[in-house]
């Protein structure tokens, strides 16, 4: 499930931050986030907030939450899932964050696909299916910073196997 794997992701996270600081309490640890905003392509499309609601529970919110209040919560009733952790110094188990960032996926019924990845109306779309989107990559930023640590940006780009895209990225996402 990829509930615990992202637990125990975090917990091992926790213990080597803790043993590499007590080797060396002068390096900077910190941890990497892939930073992925689901978004609906249509408000009103259940299928869709359902789906972004999960995507973004698991790809960024409980990541969030367990290095801003050290809890570490899941529950679906539906799927009978309940997983819990809690470590109250989480917060200080990074000495900053890392953030990759391509685009914010959007999600809904396209004919390229039948119900998946797709684009806003006026959007480019890269080669795996994500489209150009600065200002998801302001809103990524805005929800890191919510850590209050020091913000690397360790990735960013964007799949073009043409490099038609390429320009247009660097230049929007630098603007």
């Amino acid at each position: 499930q990829t509930i615990v794997v992202l637990k125990n992701l975090l917990m091992a996270h926790v213990e080597v931050y803790k043993a590499l600081k007590r080797i060396d309490n002068t390096k900077s640890i910190g941890i990497v986030h892939n930073v992925l905003l689901f978004k609906q392509l249509y408000t009103l499309d259940p299928i869709s907030y359902c789906l972004t609601g999960f995507f973004n529970k698991i790809t960024n919110d409980l990541l969030i939450e367990f290095f801003s209040t050290g809890k570490f919560s899941y529950h679906n009733t539906l799927l009978r899932i309940h997983i819990e952790y809690e470590d109250e110094h989480a917060a200080l188990y990074n000495d900053y964050i890392g953030l990759n960032f391509y685009a914010n996926p959007v999600v809904g019924p396209n004919l390229s696909n039948c119900y998946g990845a797709t684009c806003y109306s006026g959007q480019e779309m890269g080669d795996m299916y994500l489209p150009l989107d600065p200002e998801g990559f302001s809103t990524a930023i805005d929800l890191v910073a919510t850590l209050n640590k020091p913000i690397y940006i360790t990735e960013i780009g964007i799949a073009d196997k043409t490099d038609l895209l390429r320009q247009k990225f660097v230049q929007q996402y630098t603007d």
